[in-house]
C-alpha cells in the first residue's frame, strides 16, 4: 500500500496522469516491470506452467497462434494511434475515452510482454521440432544418475524440467555406482549429451572420473553438471564439464549453447 501511494504521489507531482503519460513515466515503468518478469521467466524464478515448468516436449503449436498474435499487435497499434489523436486540452468525454483505451492498451501490453518473454523458449522448441523432422527423433540428453535414488532424484528431476522447457527429452538412467557404468549407458542411449546428477558432496570424486571416461570412449559427447558447486567449478571445467544447470542459470541461454553443441540449430 505504501509503494502504491508513493506511485500516486509521483504521478501527481508530474501534473497528473495525462502529463505523466506525455512524459512517458507509466510506459517506462511498465517496460521495466516487463523486463524484470522476462528475466524471472528466463531464470525460472517465476513459473509459467507448460512453458518453464511441466513443459511437454511433444506439444504441437496451435495453427491459429500467429494470427492471434498479429491481431493483438494490430489492435495495440490502433489503440496507440487513437491515443495520439486526443488533444492536450480534451473534453471530459475524450478523457474518458482515452482512459478506457489506456486500460485496453495495458492489457495488450501484458499479453505482448508474456508473448515476448516466451519467445526464447518457443524458438528453442521450434528448433527441437525441426531437428525431430530431420532426424526422426527429438534432441535428447542422458541423465547419468549416480548412486541410489535418494542421492540423485532431486537433481534428475530438476534437469528433466530444465531441458524439457526447450523441447528436449531427458533419458533417465537407473542409478550407477561407477563412471564406467554411467558412461556405457549414456553411449548406448545414443544421446549426444550427458548430465551428471548427484550431490555436491559426491561430485569431487564422481565428476573427474566420468569426464575421463567420456573423453576415452566418446569425446564428442557433451558433459553437463546438474548443480553449481562454487569451490569446484573451475576444476570441473578443466576436467571437461561444459555447462552447469542450476537455479541461477538463464535457461534459454544455456539451452541455446547446448543445442549448438548438440547440432540442433536454434
Amino acid at each position: 500500500a505504501r509503494r502504491a501511494w508513493d506511485l500516486f504521489q509521483k504521478i501527481e507531482q508530474q501534473g497528473g496522469m495525462a502529463a505523466s503519460l506525455q512524459s512517458g513515466f507509466p510506459q517506462h515503468s511498465v517496460a521495466h516491470t516487463a523486463q524484470r518478469r522476462a528475466e524471472a521467466l528466463a531464470l525460472r524464478r517465476d513459473v509459467m506452467v507448460g512453458l518453464t515448468t511441466y513443459a511437454n516436449p511433444q506439444e504441437t503449436p496451435l495453427e491459429e497462434g500467429a494470427d492471434v498474435l498479429d491481431a493483438v499487435r494490430a489492435r495495440r497499434a490502433e489503440t496507440l494511434r487513437r491515443l495520439r489523436m486526443v488533444p492536450e486540452r480534451a473534453s471530459e468525454a475524450a478523457v474518458r475515452e482515452r482512459l478506457s483505451r489506456i486500460l485496453e492498451t495495458g492489457r495488450d501490453s501484458i499479453m505482448n510482454a508474456l508473448i515476448e518473454a516466451a519467445a526464447p523458449y518457443e524458438e528453442l522448441r521450434a528448433a527441437a521440432d525441426a531437428y525431430a523432422v530431420r532426424t526422426g527423433s527429438r534432441p535428447a540428453v542422458f541423465l547419468a544418475t549416480m548412486g541410489p535414488r535418494a542421492q540423485h532424484k532431486v537433481r534428475a528431476d530438476f534437469a528433466t524440467g530444465f531441458v524439457a522447457a526447450g523441447g528436449c527429452t531427458a533419458v533417465a538412467g537407473t542409478g550407477y555406482a561407477t563412471a564406467e557404468g554411467a558412461v556405457s549407458a549414456a553411449i548406448a542411449s545414443g544421446a549426444p549429451a550427458l548430465i551428471i546428477c548427484s550431490t555436491d558432496e559426491t561430485y569431487p570424486a564422481l565428476v573427474p572420473e566420468i569426464c575421463k571416461e567420456v573423453k576415452k570412449r566418446k569425446p564428442s559427447m557433451m558433459v553437463i553438471l546438474a548443480g553449481y558447486p562454487p569451490d569446484h567449478v573451475e576444476r570441473f571445467r578443466a576436467a571437461g564439464v561444459e555447462e552447469f544447470i542450476h537455479l541461477r542459470a538463464n535457461v534459454p541461454d544455456v539451452l541455446h549453447r547446448m543445442y549448438g553443441r548438440m547440432g540442433v540449430k536454434a
